[in-house]
Parts: C-alpha cells; structure tokens; sequence
C-alpha cells in the first residue's frame, strides 16, 4: 500500500500493517480477534474523529422538504432544515450558507412561499464553494422571467416580500451531501489519530484478556514486600505501546484539522 490513505482503505488490514503490526491477535484462551471486531474499532474511531471536527467524515444525505414516501435512515442520512432567502433594496441575495461545510453535491434546490413550493430551480445554475458550505445560484440570461411569471399564485407573495421584508424565513429547501467521499486522501495526520485510537482501544481489550483478572503484582525479596496494583492496558504486555500512541495522539493538533476542513470562515449579511 502507498502512502495516500482514503476512508475506504481504512480496514482490518490496513490496522494490522500499520499501528498494530506483529501484535498477535490472540486472548490468553486461544481465541483470535477477527476482521470484524478491528473494523468495529476503526469505525468508532472514525466517528469519535467525526464529532471532534464537527464533520461527517463519510456521504451524509440531506433532504429538505422530502417527498412523501422517503424514510429517513433508508432513503436519506438527515433531515434538513429550510433555509431564509434574505433581500437588500428589493433584490434577493443570492447566497446562501448551508449549515455543514464539505459539500458534496446539491442534488435539489427549491423554493417555497407560505410552506407551498414555487419553486424548482435548475441544479446547473448554481456556483458550490463546497469546502465552506456556501452556494450561490446564477441564471442564466432571461430564465427568472417565466418562472416569476408562470401565473403560481404565491409568486406576488415573493414579490411583496422583497418590497417590504429583508428576508422570508423558510423559503430554500436544499437536498445535499456533505461529508468526505470514499476516495478523498486523508490529510495523515488524521489517518494516523483513527490508527492509534483504534489500536489502544484493540490492544487494550487483548492485554486485558491475557491478564485473566490479575491487576496486582506482589514481590518479595530478603523479607521485603512490594505490591502494586495495574490498570488492565498497563498491566498487560501491550502497555508501552498504548502509552506510547496516547502521547503521540495528545501533540495531534485537532483544531488545527478543524481549520483544514471548515475553510474560511465567512459570516453571512
């Protein structure tokens, strides 16, 4: 494997040739760890990771609005939340803040008046800053005219909205993705933190079990006794291992990944 790690490729093999390579993955009663139970700890990891950036790391589908028959869980990840079309000296601002960053794609862009929709714009007229989570829409020359002019009863709605109003509360309903695809290479500072999570919380289940509930050690020598007592990841052999990736995970600069993938931070007016 080169060195360009995507979210697809973080799997058991992967973890077995990386953070916990020539660990066996055997429990003092004979018993292997399997695939199964490494990927497990990669994916809390991964999620764990998630929170902390305040992003999806994986495809999150976002509907607004859904369609009668959608089964959030099923057909989509998240409900969406209708967006305010804001206006300046009667003209409509154009764009428009998601409330994630990481944008995928925008699937939908509609517009509704009076919770009615009026409108369906076309997926071609908008410009994505999909990092930011901005979109702005641009027609094309003359096509606002038959929509603002297709007869639908809350379009003088519109209207008298951008004349008196400097905005209309609930108007986009946007269908998206956000998150990072599959095959996005990840910055390896961040591969590295879901590695050694995912590795202490493996190598700790394996020490533990080795241990077989023995926490405390005590010695004796010329009448002098000693006992100590352990924490099952320090008491079994994998300690100065999870010691070691525990350090390492402490100097990972997390709000300095926040940065990476948030961007520029621009404020809406």
């Amino acid at each position: 494997m080169g060195l360009t790690v995507t979210l697809a490729s973080l799997d058991a093999a992967w973890l077995k040739g990386s953070h916990i390579f020539g660990i066996p993955l055997t429990a003092a009663d004979g018993s292997t760890m399997g695939d199964p139970a490494l990927q497990y700890a990669i994916d809390v990891a991964t999620a764990t990771l998630g929170r902390e950036l305040g992003l999806a790391l994986k495809p999150t589908r976002v509907l607004t609005r859904p369609d009668p028959g959608k089964v959030l869980g099923t057909d989509y990840d998240e409900d969406g939340q209708p967006l305010t079309l804001h206006f300046r000296n009667g003209t409509i601002l154009v764009e428009v803040r998601l409330p994630h960053n990481n944008i995928i794609s925008i699937q939908r862009l509609r517009g509704f008046v009076a919770d009615q929709e009026c409108f369906n714009f076309p997926t071609e007229w908008i410009v994505l800053r999909k990092r930011e989570g901005w979109f702005s829409f641009v027609p094309t020359t003359g096509a606002m005219i038959p929509i603002l002019n297709s007869g639908n009863p809350n379009v003088p709605l519109l209207v008298m909205a951008m004349r008196r109003a400097s905005s209309l509360p609930g108007f986009w309903a946007v269908d998206y993705t956000h998150g990072l695809p599959g095959d996005t290479a990840l910055p390896i500072d961040l591969a590295d933190w879901i590695g050694k999570t995912a590795a202490i919380s493996v190598l700790s289940i394996l020490g533990s079990s080795q241990l077989l509930g023995q926490n405390s050690r005590s010695i004796s020598i010329d009448g002098i006794s000693d006992s100590r007592s352990f924490s099952g990841a320090q008491a079994g052999r994998y300690g100065d291992r999870i010691d070691r990736f525990q350090k390492e995970l402490d100097k990972i600069d997390i709000k300095k990944l926040r940065r990476y993938f948030h961007g520029l931070k621009v404020f809406e007016v």
